[in-house]
């Protein structure tokens, strides 16, 4: 790697989509190079092609070491790929609690909304994932939050989804039962 560093004049070069060397390695799932990488200077924040930085990539291949890594050397947590999505929002796709927590626990916005509006307790409602579920209430995630679809609260995906037991709990929590969407639905109706 020292032999490849002294030939090339930065570590940051990309190929024909702009991803980096070190989003490469992240997919690759190849730490010892991530970690060199890092160490060496490559740039921890680069937008590629896609506008995903290597934590979005990190997250997107569920490669929590290299989350680890990031978030250690200050990579940022509420950066957008080309579909808005910041890397918890990635996580919570990928149904994977222990980056969620990480990214939470690091400072990763549990309000951050995707450029549709989507928020984190949106998409683990709507992946009926109640352990992404219980954490983002737990770290207080809004309850009344408008969602993406005509301002649907997270009890009216749950009730779409058929997804009872989140039905219960977000009832149990205190979630609005007659809420109304934009659209003067409410969660029964959205079930139905």
């Amino acid at each position: 790697m020292q032999f490849l560093k002294k030939s090339l004049p930065s570590l940051d070069f990309n190929d024909s989509k702009g991803r980096g060397v070190l989003a490469w390695a992240i997919v690759k799932k190849n730490l010892s190079v991530v970690t060199w990488l890092i160490e060496n200077g490559a740039s921890i924040n680069a937008k590629d092609g896609y506008k995903m930085t290597p934590l979005n990539w990190a997250c997107s291949e569920n490669f929590l070491p290299a989350v680890r890594l990031l978030l250690h050397w200050g990579a940022h947590t509420e950066d957008m790929d080309q579909d808005g999505r910041r890397p918890l929002h990635v996580a919570i796709r990928k149904d994977n609690l222990l980056l969620a927590q990480w990214l939470l626990d690091r400072g990763a916005g549990i309000e951050a909304k995707t450029e549709n509006d989507e928020t984190p307790l949106e998409l683990a409602v709507s992946g009926k994932s109640m352990a992404l579920i219980n954490l983002l209430l737990d770290r207080g995630a809004d309850l009344e939050a408008p969602g993406s679809h005509k301002k649907w609260t997270p009890l009216h995906y749950a009730a779409a989804y058929g997804c009872t037991e989140a039905v219960e709990l977000l009832l149990r929590e205190g979630a609005d039962a007659t809420a109304k969407s934009s659209s003067d639905v409410t969660p029964l109706m959205s079930a139905a």
